[in-house]
């Protein structure tokens, strides 16, 4: 697949919090129209690592651009973001068609009414992510999972250039989680850049262009099977992963360590 262009890189990046070294040395380039996983061991750095891109959470150290823009500098609605699921503070009664327009928020002038545009927006992230019918529900009762898709909606709310989700798998039953890599993946057909957080190792690969191997610092950035030394680098010996073919028509185990391959 050829290459599109630089979205945006972070350079010799390093990140601490509280004193304790987060991310060390990272050197990334993401690039428009492809779809790129994280993967890593609980506490390696990869909310840490998204955040910074994001400028939620300041470098120490590097050089980070997102769409030509400094870390938090670029513009409004041009970066849609899903936090993790247990982050998220929305704890004050809302409907679902409102949890959705906050997204759009910051593409509405000051002391304005939500416009047509804006409404017609809403209803079509409603039926991509096929939750119409909960459009006046009241979002604190839903379920983990629809909460989740009414997240994602919310997300995509802006049609961002680019979409960076942390673990959007999160409480979604098997079928929601086949429809959202169908989202994903049609919106990277047309030119969105995706950038996502996933503990789902072997399904994921079946869409993803390059996966990111992270524990504190890059030790993989590419496509095509993970060497087993850096498998074993990053989440140590004795693993064993289901891993998918494009078609799914077979299921291939592939065991990393020391005698198996």
């Amino acid at each position: 697949m050829p290459q599109g262009r630089e979205i945006g890189f972070l350079k010799n990046v390093n990140v601490s919090l509280g004193g304790i070294s987060i991310l060390e040395n990272i050197n990334l380039t993401l690039f428009s129209s492809e779809f790129v996983s994280i993967i890593g061991p609980n506490g390696s750095g990869k909310t840490t690592l998204i955040k910074t891109l994001l400028g939620i959470i300041p470098s120490i150290s590097g050089e980070i651009q997102l769409l030509s823009f400094p870390a938090g500098k670029y513009p409004a609605g041009s970066v849609g973001y899903l936090p993790q699921f247990s982050k998220q503070n929305i704890n004050f009664p809302a409907k679902v068609v409102d949890v959705i327009m906050m997204g759009r928020f910051p593409l509405i002038p000051y002391f304005k009414q939500p416009s047509i545009k804006d409404l017609d927006i809403v209803t079509e992230k409603l039926e991509l992510l096929k939750i119409s019918e909960y459009k006046d529900s009241d979002f604190q009762k839903l379920s983990g999972g629809l909460k989740q898709r009414v997240l994602i909606a919310r997300a995509l709310s802006t049609n961002p250039k680019i979409l960076i989700l942390d673990e959007p798998l999160t409480s979604l039953d098997i079928m929601a989680q086949h429809d959202l890599y169908k989202i994903l993946t049609d919106l990277k057909t047309k030119g969105t850049s995706i950038l996502i957080i996933s503990h789902d190792i072997g399904t994921v690969s079946m869409y993803v262009d390059k996966i990111i191997c992270l524990n504190k610092t890059i030790h993989f950035y590419g496509s095509g099977c993970i060497p087993s030394d850096i498998v074993e680098k990053v989440f140590g010996k004795d693993m064993m992963f289901v891993i998918h073919d494009k078609e799914c028509f077979t299921c291939k185990q592939k065991r990393y360590d020391n005698n198996i391959q």
